[in-house]
């Protein structure tokens, strides 16, 4: 599990990286987007696996994220928000004893992964504020 954070970890900082070569108007968005994907992943791993009360969740997962994402747009820091509850979606949801549909190492990747993006988002948002 460790390693698998420590993965996750290093790619969130590739995707970070590779964020900040984007002009700085178009960084917060994409990690909104980012955001979405995040959690659209799962209902991937629901569909054909899980029943239709795990569905039900991951949708509505989908739905929470997304709504951060947007909201994120007149407040960024909302998309940080976004991706620290995110890792609590990962770690409390989708252990391997509670949705055996998901991959077992991918909540651990995933918590590490959301961690560096929700400091990334965070610093994005700073630099985006006119304030």
């Amino acid at each position: 599990m460790t390693l698998a954070i420590v993965i996750g970890a290093l790619l969130g900082v590739v995707f970070a990286g590779l964020v900040r070569l984007v002009d700085r108007r178009r960084q917060v968005p994409l990690y909104a987007a980012g955001l979405v994907v995040a959690a659209a992943i799962y209902v991937v791993f629901a569909l054909p696996a899980a029943g239709r009360g795990w569905l039900l969740v991951e949708l509505g997962g989908l739905l929470l994220f997304t709504a951060l994402a947007v909201a994120g747009r007149r407040r960024p820091a909302l998309i940080a928000l976004g991706w620290l509850l995110h890792v609590a979606w990962d770690g409390l949801l989708h252990q391997p004893t509670h949705a055996p549909f998901v991959p077992v190492a991918y909540p651990a990747l995933c918590i590490g992964f959301d961690l560096v993006v929700a400091v990334a988002a965070y610093l994005a948002a700073r630099r985006s504020d006119p304030h």
